[in-house]
C-alpha cells in the first residue's frame, strides 16, 4: 500500500481550513499548524468575562461555495452544520433610522422605500452592476484550485 504524501497547511483560518478540506479529499495526508489558541482566523471567537465576540464575519454570504467544498470532499455539509437563513441580515442604525435589510431584494426595496422614499431605483441599478460583478467573482471562486504542493 502507497504511503500518502504529507502536506502542511499554514494557518486554520477559513482559507486553510478549506484548503486542508480539498487536499484530505484527495487523499493526502493533511497536518494542519496555526498560531492561535484555536482555529478560526478571522472567523475565530472571543470569549472574555461570560460574553462571547465574533472577531470576524458572522454570516456566510455565499453558503453554495462551502456547500460545494464539503460535496467535493464526499461530505454533506449538513451532517456538520445546520445552515439558518436569517432575516433581517442584520440592523443598520443610522441615527434615528434602523435599516433592516434582507436576502429578499424585494423585501429590501420595500425597507428602501419606506425609509428612503424615490431611492428603490438606485438600489436596483446598484443590484443589477453588483450582479455582474458577483459573477465574475462567483465563477473565480467556484473553480478547483490547483495548488503548488511542497512534500515533505
Amino acid at each position: 500500500m502507497p504511503t500518502k504524501q504529507k502536506v502542511i497547511v499554514i494557518g486554520a483560518g477559513p482559507g486553510g481550513l478549506a484548503v486542508a478540506m480539498q487536499l484530505s479529499g484527495q487523499g493526502y495526508d493533511v497536518h494542519i499548524y496555526e498560531k492561535a489558541a484555536s482555529i478560526g482566523g478571522r472567523t475565530a471567537l472571543l470569549k472574555q468575562d461570560g460574553f462571547s465576540f465574533d472577531l470576524g464575519p458572522t454570516a456566510l454570504n455565499m453558503p453554495n461555495v462551502i456547500t460545494t467544498l464539503f460535496a467535493d470532499c464526499g461530505r454533506n455539509i449538513s451532517d456538520y452544520v445546520n445552515l439558518i437563513s436569517i432575516d433581517p441580515l442584520y440592523s443598520l442604525h443610522i441615527g434615528d433610522i434602523v435599516f433592516n435589510p434582507s436576502h429578499d431584494s424585494e423585501k429590501t426595496k420595500r425597507e428602501i422605500a419606506r425609509l428612503f422614499p424615490g431611492e428603490e431605483a438606485n438600489y436596483e441599478r446598484f443590484m443589477h452592476d453588483n450582479a455582474k460583478k458577483n459573477g465574475l467573482l462567483t465563477s473565480h471562486l467556484a473553480r478547483t484550485v490547483h495548488i503548488a504542493l511542497v512534500i515533505i
